[in-house]
């Protein structure tokens, strides 16, 4: 997140993808209880991955 502030770009790890990752978790849970495949409510855009130099950065 700090990274993303200092450098003025969206926060990978943002509301939205961590809003859709709790769609995941819950929906796994349903679909075990109900022993059924259940589609997610949720989607997210697709998301820019670290590169290594980022890091490598990051973790200095």
């Amino acid at each position: 997140m700090v990274d993303s502030i200092k450098n003025n770009r969206i926060n990978r790890c943002n509301g939205e993808l961590s809003l859709h990752v709790l769609d995941i978790l819950d929906t796994i849970i349903k679909s075990a209880k109900e022993d059924k495949k259940l589609e997610l409510r949720s989607s997210v855009s697709a998301i820019e991955y670290f590169s290594e130099e980022e890091n490598f950065k990051l973790l200095k």
